[in-house]
């Protein structure tokens, strides 16, 4: 009986474990790479973990290297050519893509970052404003030792704060991609030179796709409307212009977006209502106090003009672009079947046959101001 234990005990001891475990001196763990092609080679480059550098005294260091290949695959896999250990990619946060590579399609790229397994779903991808993207992952970096966690960091910021670029993680788009005509969009960056005289990787919007092919940019301004449109603000900051020249800043503490669809005279109505919980900061207690009609006025000016501003954006991009950049029609789709067959069966477009109609809704609230 012992004999017996004995023996279990050593199988299991022989026959556990992790069939296909890597030690980390084994790894090159990658934060993030760039892709650019040029005739029928893809060229990327790694911002990769510098293991030997990287001490407490003096941090975490990073080195780019770059590999070529007839694919991507390929080319990850002649890295091994040049370094003594197997590229990981478990905590890679970004992949930045070349601008024209973006324009041909990026359906290839996002499948397989999806589908191979090293891969989070959940990293992010950004499109160059600089001719090769090589150019953003070699950029200074600021305030993070790892440029690739730096550019994370400042989409989840700018989500936020400045209401300028949008947080999608790769899963998000795998619908879009694989069709033809739904329109979505991917952070823009490009290179900025900051007070220290340094070119490093700035926030500039959004660019907007339609299947898997860039066609076209929407600027920072404009993306805050886009934003509020597709219901993705969660808070930030804006400024408005009134009357006389006169500016006054919000901070957004709460948005939320719904819509309601009806088909008139072969027309999609689209009724779009905004409700936003804000803070007027250029107010004290003591200025509200002494005009309260006044900062009425006020408040109904601000709805106002943010109300003829993003509806006038709507316009102009349904116009400019031809398509569905809001995709009224999966929201349609997702909630009313039955005016979906209707529209289906008349054959309506999602950009010249949309009269679109918009309310906000403001709740101003008041943070306790110290009166002056």
């Amino acid at each position: 009986m012992k004999l017996k234990i004995i023996l279990i005990f050593l199988l299991c001891m022989v026959l556990t474990g992790c069939f296909n475990y890597t030690g980390i001196d084994r790894l090159t763990m990658v934060a993030g790479f760039s892709i650019d092609n040029k005739k029928d080679t893809f060229i990327l480059n790694f911002e990769i973990i510098d293991t030997i550098k990287s001490n407490p005294t003096e941090g975490i260091k990073t080195k780019v290297i770059e590999c070529e290949g007839r694919t991507i695959t390929e080319a990850i896999t002649n890295c091994k050519k040049l370094l003594s250990s197997r590229l990981y990619f478990g905590n890679t946060q970004i992949v930045i893509i070349n601008k024209d590579i973006a324009k041909k399609g990026i359906h290839d790229i996002v499948l397989l970052l999806l589908n191979e397994h090293e891969f989070r779903e959940s990293l992010k991808v950004v499109v160059s404003d600089e001719k090769k993207a090589k150019d953003i992952i070699m950029a200074d970096k600021t305030n993070n030792a790892i440029l690739s966690y730096q550019i994370n960091d400042i989409i989840y910021e700018d989500q936020s704060i400045t209401l300028s670029t949008a947080l999608i993680p790769v899963y998000k788009i795998f619908s879009q991609v694989i069709s033809k005509d739904k329109a979505f969009v991917l952070p823009n960056f490009k290179l900025k030179k900051n007070n220290d005289d340094k070119k490093v990787a700035s926030s500039n919007g959004l660019d907007l796709f339609k299947g898997n092919k860039l066609v076209g940019h929407i600027n920072e301004q404009n993306s805050k409307a886009y934003l509020f449109v597709t219901d993705q603000v969660r808070g930030g900051d804006i400024t408005i212009k009134l009357k006389e020249d006169k500016k006054v800043s919000l901070q957004v503490l709460k948005s939320s977006t719904r819509n309601e669809f009806e088909l008139k005279n072969d027309k999609l109505k689209v009724k779009q209502k905004i409700n936003m919980n804000i803070l007027l900061r250029d107010y004290s207690m003591s200025d509200r106090e002494k005009d309260e009609e006044e900062f009425e006025k006020v408040k109904k000016e601000i709805v106002k003009k943010m109300e003829k501003e993003i509806t006038k954006y709507v316009y102009e991009l349904l116009n400019t672009y031809k398509i569905d950049v809001f995709n009224f029609k999966e929201n349609i789709y997702k909630t009313d079947q039955k005016l979906y067959k209707k529209i289906k069966n008349k054959k309506i477009d999602f950009f010249s046959d949309i009269e679109y109609d918009l309310k906000i809704n403001c709740l101003f609230e008041d943070r306790g101001f110290l009166g002056g």
